[in-house]
């Protein structure tokens, strides 16, 4: 199973790293910070750190968690992925309900990506995916976190979901969709910026 981020994609314009691509467009450039509430192996808060966003990805799986935070060490270690990363990728090993409830400043996005329920009609999910769930099981409590998001935001949550997938909450904001996935935007108070 890749662990880590050398396979990613980091070419600008077209690649992974064009703010033209649907979760670069879902969390929106006027926004600066970002809590990846479910990070798992960090793949997305990897991509996020490295398209400019200071990003803080928590993962509750003392496992995962551990291998996300050699991923990061890894990275620093890389002079490509850290010239792209920076310092904007902080890991936590925690669980995100109770780590948002403490948070001193509020972030500008929480960013969640729940264990996805099985495809109906296709193959089964990459590698990493299959393990994740595994390991983890189903995110029993994501009706909770995803309250306590739209409470602790101060401009939108982003719920990354299959694209044949009925949306966690209904009727979001927006939707950024690519090509297997979507990104379900709720705006707070008001937040209308691309």
């Amino acid at each position: 199973m890749p662990i880590g981020f050398h396979g990613i994609d980091l070419r600008t314009g077209n690649g992974s790293l064009s703010h033209k691509q649907p979760i670069a467009r879902a969390i929106g450039r006027s926004n600066q910070t970002v809590v990846d509430a479910t990070a798992g192996l960090g793949h997305d808060a990897f991509l996020m750190a490295c398209l400019g966003w200071n990003v803080h990805a928590i993962e509750r799986h003392p496992v995962i968690g551990l291998l996300l935070e050699q991923s990061v060490e890894d990275a620093r270690l890389d002079p490509q992925l850290s010239m792209n990363m920076g310092s904007r990728l902080q890991v936590h090993v925690d669980e995100s309900i109770q780590w948002l409830s403490r948070m001193e400043s509020n972030p500008d996005v929480i960013y969640m990506d729940p264990m996805f329920e099985p495809r109906k009609r296709s193959a089964l999910p990459r590698k990493p995916a299959q393990v994740l769930r595994k390991i983890v099981g189903h995110d029993d409590d994501v009706m909770d976190l995803f309250k306590i998001a739209m409470k602790t935001a101060r401009n939108r949550v982003v719920v990354k979901r299959t694209d044949d997938a009925r949306p966690l909450v209904e009727d979001p904001d927006m939707c950024h969709r690519g090509k297997i996935v979507r990104y379900d935007v709720y705006l707070v108070k008001g937040d209308n910026h691309g």
